[in-house]
């Protein structure tokens, strides 16, 4: 059972890492350090939390910031394993598919991302 002190340390550790890879998308010379920073503390919030979905979907960004394209996609997996609404773990496991190769996934993931936002 995990407590609500560590569901609410796994969400601040979330926001911190989301800002970490906004910063990352605006000072390309520093992503793939910020891409690190924030891949780390995602780490740290998945172990508070295994069960958050934003957790798991934005280390899978990181790592598709660091071109580690199959682990971002199994942490995209299991981010819509727990959230299959998650909209930023379809976008993302689509683009980590496309640089793969598998340009059938990234068009079948991108199909359902449309269809989760065109329906919020």
């Amino acid at each position: 059972m995990i407590s609500q002190k560590d569901k609410k340390k796994a969400e601040e550790m979330v926001g911190q890492a989301e800002q970490l890879l906004e910063r990352a998308d605006t000072e390309p010379n520093q992503e793939s350090q910020l891409a690190e920073q924030a891949r780390n503390l995602l780490n740290e919030a998945i172990a508070f939390d295994p069960s958050n979905s934003d957790a798991w979907s934005n280390r899978g960004a990181a790592k598709t910031k660091l071109g580690d394209h199959e682990d971002a996609s199994s942490d995209c997996d299991e981010a819509i394993r727990l959230n299959p609404r998650n909209a930023s773990a379809w976008s993302t496991r689509g683009s980590a598919k496309f640089y793969l190769g598998d340009y059938q996934g990234a068009i079948t993931d991108c199909d359902e991302l449309y269809y989760i936002k065109s329906h919020q």
